[in-house]
């Protein structure tokens, strides 16, 4: 017998199979991130074509990141964030997804999130880099977070 929290579940339901995303791969730290984006391919390597979603800054701390100097893009270290707030994604469409953990400011490429006026979200050339987790979001069913991403499959 499997036990599945309602989270879980809920999560589950709204998992992210039918996008239509073939040309996206991702690189995360987190669990919940992982199982997320399970039906996408991990990143493996610099990308040539498509989009790299790169998540999130919660586990930057602990993850070499040198990678994203290539592309003149730096994932600062992560700060707690003073209890629930809300990031704010300006593109490629307007959503709040809200925040109860860390974030890493995030420079080098245009500016599509902020979290209280900080920097928390680039897109540079085919990477597109979180500072603040997206995945639970999308595991636990979060609408914004879903349209978010369904708006990132059109925007390519």
């Amino acid at each position: 017998m499997i036990e599945v929290s309602r989270r879980c579940f809920l999560g589950l339901a709204f998992a992210l199979p039918g996008i239509g995303l073939s040309s996206l791969s991702v690189a995360c730290s987190l669990a919940e991130s992982r199982s997320a984006f399970r039906h996408w391919p991990s990143f493996a390597g610099v990308a040539t074509s498509g989009v790299v979603l790169v998540e999130s800054g919660v586990g930057f701390a602990a993850e070499n990141l040198a990678w994203l100097h290539r592309w003149g893009i730096s994932v600062h270290e992560p700060i707690m964030v003073p209890g629930p707030a809300w990031v704010r994604f300006s593109w490629p469409i307007a959503a709040m997804v809200r925040d109860f953990t860390r974030v890493s400011r995030v420079s080098g490429g245009a500016v599509i999130a902020r979290l209280n006026g900080m920097p928390v979200a680039v897109r540079k050339g085919p990477l597109v880099v979180l500072g603040s987790p997206l995945g639970p979001h999308l595991y636990a069913g979060d609408r914004d977070a879903h349209a978010w991403v369904e708006a990132l499959s059109s925007a390519w």
